[in-house]
């Protein structure tokens, strides 16, 4: 009886301690686009202006010389999928919230006004595409545009750490773990559809389009970092902490202390 009562509480404390587990992963983190030189110049010449929603747009723009010195956006991860590569996780798509409205005053030879909202962007690294919903000004079609693509692999860097199974969560299975994925395109290309779409919107004219068109180097880069909580697989073993062994041990001497003392009575 002492036994059945000292396991029954110390499962009643663990399990009081314990939120109920999540089974399928759930993503979190968030992607930052950064534009590069070429982009900040065509975007400096068409003197466009982004509004963000749902996201975090920052803008460094010297007033004197007229002309941004960076931009990049910052939008939340929602959902994302993963493969097991050869025992290891890997990222193959990954969804993010929050949209971005660009808008293109009226400039002679350059734009006759207009505007693009970008949102629900999606980055597939099977395919090496970044697409997003689209919409703006001047007949622009709604829908889902491939806008950028890249050719050199990204640079990848996978963390993966088992879940406490005795102080986590209640019903932790032994596959749940926490993986962290931090994923760099350096090398973020504008595709033909994205020019078409950026054109049209912001009623660029020819030689307004001819802007995104000499873009050289680079767009920009896309640093992508997503964390997945839940049942992955187990690409770990799990190991108890510091404090759960401390935890066992009280249990155990516990143990002890009613064994004997039953002996000696």
């Amino acid at each position: 009886m002492h036994k059945i009562a000292l396991y029954s509480s110390l499962a009643l404390s663990l399990g009081a301690l314990s939120p109920a587990f999540a089974a399928t992963p759930v993503a979190s983190g968030s992607a930052t686009l950064v534009l590069g030189g070429d982009a900040l110049d065509a975007v400096s010449i068409g003197m466009l202006t982004g509004v963000a929603r749902g996201s975090e747009l920052r803008a460094t723009y010297d007033a004197d010389g007229g002309f941004y010195s960076a931009i990049d956006w910052t939008i939340p991860a929602s959902t994302a999928a993963w493969v097991d590569t050869a025992g290891a996780p890997a990222l193959q798509q990954v969804s993010f919230t929050g949209d971005l409205a660009v808008t293109a005053p009226f400039l002679r030879g350059v734009s006759t006004g207009g505007s693009v909202t970008i949102s629900d962007l999606a980055v597939d690294f099977d395919l090496r595409r970044v697409s997003a919903m689209v919409s703006g000004d001047n007949d622009l079609t709604t829908g889902r545009v491939d806008l950028f693509t890249w050719f050199e692999p990204e640079t990848r860097s996978v963390t993966v750490t088992p879940y406490n199974r005795f102080l986590c969560c209640e019903g932790t299975p032994p596959n749940a773990e926490r993986a962290s994925f931090s994923y760099l395109i350096s090398d973020l290309r504008l595709t033909l559809d994205g020019q078409d779409a950026l054109a049209q919107g912001l009623g660029l004219t020819t030689e307004g389009r001819g802007f995104l068109q000499i873009v050289r180097e680079p767009f920009g880069s896309l640093a992508v970092n997503v964390t997945l909580e839940g049942d992955l697989g187990q690409f770990t073993t799990p190991v108890p902490e510091p404090s759960t062994w401390a935890l066992m041990g009280v249990g155990l001497l516990a143990m002890a202390g009613v064994a004997r003392r039953r002996k000696t009575a």
